[in-house]
């Protein structure tokens, strides 16, 4: 079983960038405790390198579910 303490901290990233040809990526991004742990890229979440296994776990669960996986 997973142990997390209270109280924990959540941050989230929202934004977009506006490529060449007037494409335009959002940016989508958690941290947990104020370390990186996702990014959402290509219709996937994918793990921040510095996340270890935790976030490895929460991008597979993550990426099991196709509401969120959505691009707003």
């Amino acid at each position: 079983m997973c142990c997390v303490r209270d109280p924990f901290e959540i941050q989230i990233t929202l934004g977009c960038e506006l490529h060449p040809e007037r494409a335009i990526v959002g940016i989508y991004g958690f941290a947990y405790q104020g370390s990186d742990l996702l990014q959402f890229q290509n219709n996937s979440w994918l793990p921040s390198p510095k996340g270890g296994t935790r976030a490895q776990d929460v991008s597979r669960v993550f990426n099991q579910y196709h509401v969120t996986k959505r691009e707003v």
